[in-house]
């Protein structure tokens, strides 16, 4: 997340768990080598996961715009 944005919206952020979608892409391909999920379960997962992220940028964007600029 860009460090310009607002300390709140970064936060919300971080409470909502958007900072470990590296994570849970890399054990997504652990279990996935592992044979625990198929290729169809896995695209699944990062379906989801990229549906929440592009929603959550989106609230960021506009939080962003709605909080003042301090100079």
């Amino acid at each position: 997340m860009p460090a310009e944005l607002p300390v709140e919206l970064l936060l919300t952020g971080i409470a909502r768990g958007r900072g470990s979608a590296e994570m849970m892409l890399e054990l997504l391909g652990i279990l996935h080598d592992k044979g625990v999920l198929t290729e169809a379960e896995v695209r699944r997962v990062v379906n989801v996961l990229a549906a929440d992220m592009s929603e959550f940028n989106l609230e960021l964007r506009q939080g962003h715009q709605s909080v003042p600029l301090k100079g």
